[in-house]
């Protein structure tokens, strides 16, 4: 009766550790391949306070944009990223040429098909 019991809480455990598995998979793991793309601009309180939710809530790799940010909030967000490898801060130049780079000489096999349309304008 005692081997029963012992086997029969055993049996829970290891469902227990399956299910505690499938809901870390599931719900706190994010794929790393995802890639977010915020645009900042603003005041340095603002940035922050978009960067700041957006490494809370987000999973992933965090590319932020600066399409108007002041030179204050450049240095604050620039900063605050400091040591992240996830997260990164772009001018809008430096974004197109990455996306230029990505177009003329891609890492997959849709070269040419204009995902990109013309970046020049």
């Amino acid at each position: 009766m005692v081997i029963r019991i012992f086997a029969v809480l055993l049996g829970l455990c290891g469902f227990g550790i399956v299910l505690c598995g499938l809901f870390e998979t599931i719900f706190l793991s994010g794929p790393s391949s995802v890639y977010h793309v915020i645009p900042l601009k603003g005041t340095a309180a603002e940035a922050e306070n978009t960067v700041r939710k957006a490494l809370h809530s987000l999973k992933g790799q965090l590319i932020f944009v600066d399409v108007g940010l002041e030179p204050e909030a450049q240095v604050t967000v620039a900063l605050f990223l400091n040591g992240r490898s996830y997260a990164k801060l772009y001018s809008s130049e430096q974004i197109q040429q990455e996306l230029r780079w990505e177009y003329e000489f891609g890492t997959g096999t849709d070269q040419g098909n204009g995902h990109f349309g013309d970046l020049s304008k």
